[in-house]
């Protein structure tokens, strides 16, 4: 069983689950493929806060997000302290 299915068995599928949500538009602005495992937990969980903590971003919100948190980093954030992509080298938001 692999760690997705365990997640999905603990949480269970969130009503606006976004199964079959296109990607390619989020790894074309962001400059880099996603790896499977993050694209299955985005699709399922994605734009999903999870008990009111862990907010999830999914493709219809992940670019924009990423492109929002690299200006700031840009800018000197105090608390993020690594790039973020689509900045070279950067991590995903």
């Amino acid at each position: 069983m692999s760690s997705l299915e365990q997640l999905r068995e603990v949480l269970g599928v969130p009503p606006g689950a976004v199964c079959g949500s296109d990607f390619g538009a989020v790894e074309g602005s962001l400059g880099v493929g996603l790896p499977p495992d993050v694209k299955g937990m985005c699709y399922l969980y994605g734009d999903t806060l999870i008990s009111d903590f862990i907010f999830v971003l999914g493709p219809k919100f992940i670019a924009e997000q990423s492109l929002w948190v690299s200006e700031l980093v840009r800018e000197g954030h105090p608390v993020i302290a690594k790039a973020v992509l689509p900045d070279a080298g950067g991590m995903l938001h």
